[in-house]
């Protein structure tokens, strides 16, 4: 999970995705005019599994979202994965918080361990591409007492680019245990990281290693075969060949990304 937005479920079958063309920063203290649709106190709450299609900039530059449910085999942007409480945010004090406070809210009241759960990501399964986003209560419903944090699974194009919601027709639930998982999943083309979807030449195995030196080609294979050999046994694949991506974290550390090479992986 990566990038200043954070946002999961493919079904067997048909995954298309389109870039929306809207480019959105999260956390920018932009303006725009709210949405038309106004909520009484009455509307629902949202329900995990439920799908919207949120597509223009001024979606994202407010905390609350009326849009309609739409089907999740149908074209959408956004998934709810889970729902959160405002009480589990240390740094809520019962204001209506305020849009920059999206990301702080997004980290402590939507976990990253059950968007792995709710895709069906196995220990040996990188996820690209994927954010989550939290929604609050409209400030109507605020007023009759209602906390719950929305968190949504949002697809994005790059994890290092501005913020591109992508719209998929698919459901991200358990999608990464079927067999079309690869639009979810990380591979690097040299060490460039990638869908899996896309053209590329190694798979990124879920297994990122810190260093103090840059390894030696032995020690990468030495440190990377255990998690590789898993990988085998879960997917049922044969691994060609174990290395390691080398990548530099924004705090100068070094860290090893295990990948592997299959028959199917040097193909494309």
């Amino acid at each position: 999970m990566a990038g200043p937005p954070r946002a999961t479920p493919l079904t067997p079958g048909s995954w298309r995705i389109a870039v929306i063309g809207c480019a959105v920063l999260l956390l920018a203290a932009c303006s725009a005019a709210p949405l038309s649709s106004t909520p009484s106190p009455e509307d629902p709450a949202p329900a995990v599994g439920e799908c919207h299609v949120l597509d223009r900039p001024e979606h994202f530059a407010v905390l609350s979202d009326t849009s309609p449910t739409v089907e999740c085999g149908a074209e959408h942007t956004t998934e709810t994965y889970m729902i959160g409480d405002l009480a589990s945010v240390t740094r809520f004090s019962g204001r209506y918080p305020a849009l920059e406070e999206r990301l702080d809210i997004s980290e402590q009241a939507c976990s990253g361990s059950v968007v792995r759960a709710y895709v069906g990501a196995n220990d040996r399964q990188a996820l690209y591409g994927l954010s989550s986003m939290a929604f609050l209560p409209t400030p109507e419903q605020w007023a009759t007492g209602e906390r719950w944090v929305r968190c949504d699974l949002v697809m994005v194009g790059s994890e290092t680019e501005a913020f591109w919601p992508v719209g998929v027709e698919s459901a991200f639930r358990d999608a990464a245990a079927s067999g079309n998982a690869d639009p979810l999943l990380r591979c690097y083309t040299g060490d460039a990281d990638v869908r899996c979807s896309e053209p590329h030449t190694s798979r990124d195995i879920n297994m990122w290693i810190p260093q103090t030196s840059e390894p030696s080609e032995l020690e990468i294979v030495q440190q990377c075969v255990p998690a590789a050999t898993e990988w085998g046994t879960l997917t049922g694949r044969t691994v060609e060949g174990v290395s390691g991506v080398l990548h530099t974290e924004s705090n100068g550390g070094l860290t090893l990304r295990c990948v592997v090479t299959e028959d199917a992986d040097v193909a494309q």
